[in-house]
């Protein structure tokens, strides 16, 4: 998407000028719809993704909050546990984030074709050192010495005190290599712990995803309900029993089509049930103590990667189905603009 978005932002995609509202978001994709004839396949992927992201209205304000910070350069201060969720939002909205030197909690945003921040185009060798940690500096300065860079363009009293300098590098390192030998076992230690919290870490932060995944997931499930009944009359959840009463209209929409037959199939036997979301949810909890006590058992990372891709494969079929509704929708439309309008009462399911 990013590619599509070097000139554009999502708003433009859809065809409005500025950020606008949920209301102008959905009258744009209709207007898209109803351009190509109610055929979804031939709208292009971008501008579907675009009226994806933006059809939920807590996605809208928060791009177009990041559209601001893009434009004013502010910063945006996001916690370390919602890093990965900030960082992947970006990634669908085609905007680059840029994690501050130093503000490990900040962040400056940019979209496609702005100049990025002044500290990423940063050369050391013409800089002079600027940002460059203490160590950082230290090594350069003693690649000089080793080198003998130092004595380039040097008067002869200034040579004398740059050797002295050598005499007394020389000295410390006699020192320190002493000083190294009972400290060997002390080092081994602490890089051992050093790699056992990297690991604490790295499964803190699959929780966190994981945990993340699930919480999208559930806010797609219920979106795609409630989008469900309010186009049916129906609960998702009681759509495909035998009893269920659908509105006249929807049922000769059925008879008249395949396609909408399909897309009605699909979208019932895809849901996500209420019993799978819970078994997933309460595998993650069982996860939590051994989060907060930094302590995961054999096989916990793999498991939270496979929660994760669970996750990941269910949200892209909801999106999907969310793609069979709209279908629904429009041909119930196109079926009352072509045999006008239809008595509404239910009839039973075949």
């Amino acid at each position: 998407m990013a590619s599509a978005m070097s000139a554009a932002t999502l708003f433009t995609l859809l065809g409005l000028d500025a950020a606008g509202t949920t209301e102008q978001v959905e009258a744009a994709w209709t207007r898209i719809v109803a351009a190509h004839d109610g055929d979804l396949a031939a709208i292009d992927d971008e501008v579907r993704a675009a009226y994806e992201l933006l059809r939920e209205p807590a996605n809208l304000t928060y791009y177009a909050e990041l559209l601001d910070a893009c434009d004013s350069d502010v910063s945006i201060e996001i916690p370390r546990e919602g890093r990965t969720t900030f960082e992947a939002f970006c990634s669908r909205c085609g905007i680059r984030c840029f994690e501050r030197p130093g503000y490990p909690d900040s962040y400056k945003v940019r979209r496609t074709g702005q100049s990025v921040p002044s500290w990423v185009n940063y050369d050391a060798q013409r800089m002079d050192g600027l940002r460059m940690s203490t160590r950082e500096r230290t090594a350069r300065l003693l690649r000089k010495f080793a080198l003998g860079e130092v004595f380039q363009g040097r008067s002869r009293m200034e040579r004398l005190w740059i050797g002295a300098g050598y005499l007394v590098l020389i000295a410390l390192a006699v020192v320190l290599v002493r000083s190294i030998g009972g400290s060997y076992s002390a080092w081994q230690q602490g890089r051992a712990a050093a790699a056992a919290q990297r690991s604490r870490d790295d499964f803190s932060n699959q929780f966190d995803t994981a945990q993340a995944r699930l919480k999208e997931l559930e806010t797609v499930a219920a979106s795609l309900a409630r989008e469900f009944q309010e186009l049916t009359q129906i609960p998702l959840a009681e759509a495909g029993t035998k009893d269920t009463k659908r509105p006249r209209e929807l049922d000769l929409a059925l008879i008249r089509h395949a396609s909408v037959r399909a897309a009605w199939a699909a979208t019932i036997n895809g849901q996500l049930q209420r019993a799978e979301l819970d078994s997933h949810s309460q595998t993650l909890a069982d996860f939590a103590p051994r989060v907060q006590s930094g302590a995961p058992g054999p096989g916990d990372a793999q498991r939270l990667s496979e929660l994760s891709a669970w996750a990941e494969k269910r949200l892209d079929q909801l999106r999907g189905h969310r793609s069979n509704i709209d279908h629904i929708r429009v041909m119930m439309q196109a079926d009352r603009f072509e045999h006008g309008p239809t008595a509404t009462q239910g009839s039973h399911s075949p």
